[in-house]
């Protein structure tokens, strides 16, 4: 082992000087004009249903605390608006267009360190919830998506493990896969499945999330438009031996190529832990008594599940000309978890088994690439392609209910692809789209299933500017085909949005009919369970007003018709966290820094149990030094109501599922430039709760750690 550590070390010591070697590769001297990522020129490029450039910072660019040159207005000018000067010969003109695409890079290159490490006080030109950037996960001090949305207020994040792939983020808190996320290089959604949850991406790969406002949420993968080498360091250790180590390079090869290379490792291991043996039990105990709160609900002993993940990737990322790019990206996940499940039969009764612990063991590899914009103006393509392999493994750790179980093996491979052509005419936009998705699979019975899913539709988008208020219609109408074995199914499906700004307020509505297809479970029998195609129809609505010091956001969705079924299919042996619900009203407001201090908030009203789920989040800022120096203190409460009872685990223990949750967070942190050194408290109030039923989240736990992003 400790040799490995050395090997590794080794790797990481050499990886850091040729990738932050500022003579590396072709990128040493100034860039020319086709070094800009096409994706900026043209965003309709990288999604034409949304035309949003990812990486575009927020309008309050133009503030520059915090920034390499003090007191100077930064804003990420695009290379291309520099104009030639007029009347020079081709030299000068040539030095002079140089000289000022040099000047432009540094301008951006300050201007995006500057976003790490200033905090704004400002609401209205920094915070914006349909969209989170790289230098918010930054912040975030998390290894998953899960812990970076926390904070997102159109999301719900559910974990099973202090820190998993497992743990999910949920869009509007809906648990049946509605709102999933999508990879922008890919066309398989991730989140929702027996065997895999939202954090299955890791902060060391993501760059962004695009909350589109219609149910497809979009992740944006380094390096982007990365403009100068970075390479960023995530370190986390606490309870249970949690070792928790994220480390990503990226950096621009030549003027047209980039490069970003991930590895991620988590480690939490399988305890059974009590407090009773300790101080601390009594204390909480005593406290609660003495308060005249329930003592019943504080934190005594539990099981914490096995986390022992390595995934490691790439992502290249190159222009061919101005319009056109072109992606290939690799990743592998070596994955074991600890699931929970209850065996059920006629020897013992089901309010007196006991629930047992499995391993889930997965490899998978993931190769997707693809060519963005090709074609010749105005009439161009999108074309993805994607492959997975995954091997399945699951085997008991328990034979106190009955004797050694067989290992249980499943594999699938699974091969899409997707064209979609579009062109642009004036504020016009028309597409079409061809996703195809052939899936074989090899269940744990041997048995070998196929299927095929098919979708295609067509599109219109329309841009529009009145004076202040201006945004995008869209609206789009095509057909879903699912086959599997010798059963088929057929829906229409149709989406309409409208997406607009008025004096820099955001609105947002959305209507779409479409369906959950019926995904075949690794233990599946001889016939298939559900319905092939579990269609809804989902209507939203969603606003942003901001002024200086306050904002709020205001959400509301609808969504009918998904059952029992396809959430069964969505989480680890059926068990979901509760019913899903068909309308969610939220509201978020948030008020921005008064002398250091913010407060922020959200609220979801939901018309199924828990009735409402909150989270209020208070931040003291010191700051120093021009902004560069920080010491951050968060307190963040998570609540929510009381849920319908589940018939999961022994009678006595059932009561713990369907509490209200209470869980209350510390974090300090001390930054200084772009390092972070931060300390994590977990469960303060040391209460009995679980997100997802059987999970009991471990009394108070603590976890220490660093973030360090080092820009070349």
């Amino acid at each position: 082992m400790k040799k490995n550590i050395t090997y590794f070390l080794i790797f990481i010591t050499v990886w850091v000087h040729i990738l932050l070697h500022p003579g590396f590769g072709a990128y040493a001297g100034p860039a020319p004009d086709s070094s800009v990522d096409s994706s900026g020129i043209s965003s309709l490029a990288e999604n034409p249903s949304r035309m949003i450039d990812t990486s575009t910072p927020p309008a309050d660019s133009v503030k520059s605390t915090g920034a390499d040159t003090p007191g100077q207005k930064i804003s990420p000018n695009s290379i291309q608006e520099l104009q030639q000067p007029a009347g020079a010969d081709s030299l000068q003109t040539d030095s002079l267009k140089r000289a000022a695409m040099q000047d432009s890079l540094l301008r951006r290159k300050a201007f995006y360190k500057s976003l790490y490490m200033r905090y704004p006080e400002s609401v209205d030109s920094f915070y914006n919830p349909f969209h989170y950037y790289t230098w918010q996960f930054f912040r975030a001090d998390g290894s998953g998506i899960s812990e970076a949305l926390r904070f997102a207020p159109p999301t719900i994040s559910i974990p099973i493990a202090l820190s998993s792939s497992l743990n999910r983020a949920l869009y509007y808190g809906y648990p049946s896969g509605f709102g999933g996320f999508i990879p922008s290089t890919g066309i398989f959604p991730i989140g929702f499945s027996p065997v895999g949850g939202t954090d299955f991406i890791t902060c060391a790969e993501a760059a962004g999330i695009d909350f589109s406002g219609n149910g497809n949420n979009t992740v944006y993968f380094h390096p982007g438009k990365i403009i100068s080498p970075e390479m960023s360091l995530y370190w986390e250790n606490g309870v249970f031996a949690e070792n928790i180590l994220d480390i990503r390079f990226a950096r621009p090869v030549t003027s047209n190529i980039r490069l970003g290379v991930f590895t991620s490792y988590r480690f939490l291991s399988h305890n059974d832990y009590t407090h009773q043996q300790g101080d601390i039990y009594r204390f909480y105990k005593d406290s609660y008594s003495f308060f005249g709160f329930d003592s019943s609900v504080v934190a005594n002993e539990g099981t914490n599940p096995l986390t022992d993940e390595l995934a490691a990737g790439f992502h290249l990322d190159w222009n061919i000309n101005r319009h056109t790019r072109s992606f290939f990206s690799y990743s592998y996940s070596d994955i074991k978890n600890e699931l929970l499940y209850q065996q059920q039969d006629n020897i013992m009764p089901l309010d007196t088994a006991p629930l047992l612990w499995e391993r889930l063991i997965q490899y998978r590899n993931d190769i997707r690439f693809g060519l963005i914009g090709i074609g010749i103006s105005p009439l161009r393509a999108d074309i993805k392609m994607s492959i997975d392999r995954d091997i399945n493994k699951r085997s008991p750790l328990s034979n106190r209910y009955r004797g050694n179980e067989p290992e249980y093996r499943g594999e699938q491979t699974r091969i899409g692809g997707s064209i979609r052509p579009y062109t642009t005419l004036g504020p016009d936009t028309l597409f079409a789209e061809y996703i195809l998705d052939n899936s074989t699979k090899t269940l744990y019975t041997s048995r070998q299933w196929n299927s095929t899913a098919q979708t295609a539709q067509a599109g219109y988008i329309h841009r529009f500017q009145f004076g202040v208020f201006g945004g995008f219609l869209d609206a789009a109408g095509g057909h879903r085909f699912l086959g599997i074995e010798d059963s088929t199914g057929h829906l229409w499906t149709w989406s309409g949005g409208l997406r607009s700004t008025l004096a820099g307020q955001k609105i947002r509505v959305f209507a779409r009919r479409d369906a959950a297809h019926y995904s075949i479970p690794f233990d599946v029998s001889e016939k298939i369970y559900g319905r092939l195609f579990d269609p809804y129809q989902a209507y939203g609505a969603e606003m942003f007003l901001a002024v200086k010091k306050a904002g709020v956001f205001l959400g509301y969705t609808y969504v009918d018709e998904i059952g029992g079924a396809t959430l069964s299919h969505s989480w680890p042996h059926g068990v979901y966290p509760y019913e899903q619900p068909r309308s969610v009203f939220t509201i978020a407001p948030v008020f921005g820094t008064w002398r250091g201090l913010s407060i922020s908030s959200r609220w979801m009203i939901s018309d199924t149990k828990p009735y409402a789920k909150s989270q209020t989040a208070l931040r003291y800022d010191i700051t120093a030094r021009n902004g560069r120096q920080h010491i951050m203190l968060d307190l963040v409460l998570d609540y929510w109501s009381d849920r319908d009872p589940f018939e999961i685990g022994k009678a006595e223990d059932r009561a713990i599922w369907s509490r209200e949750i209470y869980d209350l967070y510390f974090k300090t942190t001390i930054q200084i430039k772009t390092f972070r050194l931060f300390y994590k408290v977990d469960n303060l109030l040391n209460r009995q709760f679980a997100y997802v039923p059987g999970y009991v989240m471990p009394g108070l736990t603590f976890r220490w750690g660093f973030n360090w992003l080092i820009q070349g």
